[in-house]
């Protein structure tokens, strides 16, 4: 949300069955504060950049892993391909979502939570069918991904 006098703050909403107010005061918060988090969404979209891009971003140390699949339920595989890390403790991750059906398929990636989950975005929602014939030339079932990630452990 940005305010009149061009000042950004990040919302949070969180929708229940009670009675929402219908105005909500926001007051300006600490200066020090305010730059600190703008800093951190600016280098999140930096990093972000760097990652469509296919670059490597700037101050991480990466590794290129043989495909480590982190997730199957015989509909969609993820697998990690590339991990970024920051001395910070943000890890970037680059993933390949793939549809292990004859059905296409819509990626929820608005579905995914993640402790820490700073920002995610994905080249394609829409996944096709897996071909029947497996030497067709087409990855158009598969798709790469990128998160942001602080404090993950793993």
């Amino acid at each position: 949300m940005v305010t009149q006098d061009n000042v950004s703050y990040c919302l949070h909403l969180i929708m229940d069955e009670a009675q929402a107010p219908t105005r909500i005061k926001i007051t300006k918060p600490h200066e020090a504060e305010n730059d600190e988090k703008a800093s951190d969404i600016a280098n999140t979209v930096e990093l972000m950049k760097a990652l469509l891009t296919g670059r490597q971003p700037p101050g991480a140390v990466g590794s290129k892993l043989h495909p480590k699949e982190i997730f199957n339920n015989a509909k969609l595989r993820i697998s990690i391909d590339e991990v970024y890390e920051f001395p910070n403790n943000v890890k970037a991750l680059c993933l390949t979502f793939e549809n292990l059906t004859r059905k296409p398929m819509v990626v929820p990636i608005e579905h995914i939570e993640l402790p820490g989950l700073l920002a995610i975005s994905i080249d394609t929602q829409i996944l096709e069918p897996r071909p029947h014939d497996t030497n067709k030339k087409t990855s158009a079932y598969m798709t790469k991904a990128y998160m942001v990630v602080e404090g993950l452990n793993q």
